[in-house]
């Protein structure tokens, strides 16, 4: 996840970049990962002004199970829900 991110931070920073954009009205969408893309880079980058995100996975204590059961592995940062709750990290 952290490499996925990383591309979509470059890609916002293209984007900022751009004579045509207007860098304080940027915002992020995303459905199912996408949308777990999306609360990250909203969490990750202040330039993102509003997102969407549809059918969002949101992680919790349960998704150990999750994981042996082959749900993707980016979806989830090791040890975070050992010192957060999925909500804290999008308040």
């Amino acid at each position: 996840m952290g490499m996925i991110l990383r591309d979509d931070l470059m890609a916002l920073d293209y984007l900022a970049a751009r004579r045509e954009v207007d860098a304080e009205r940027i915002g992020v969408m995303g459905m199912s990962m996408g949308a777990q893309r999306a609360w990250w880079l909203m969490a990750l980058d202040e330039r993102l002004q509003t997102a969407c995100h549809l059918l969002p996975h949101a992680p919790t204590e349960s998704d150990g199970a999750r994981i042996a059961q082959g749900h993707g592995i980016y979806y989830y940062v090791p040890n975070l829900l050992n010192h957060f709750d999925t909500e804290a990290l999008w308040r």
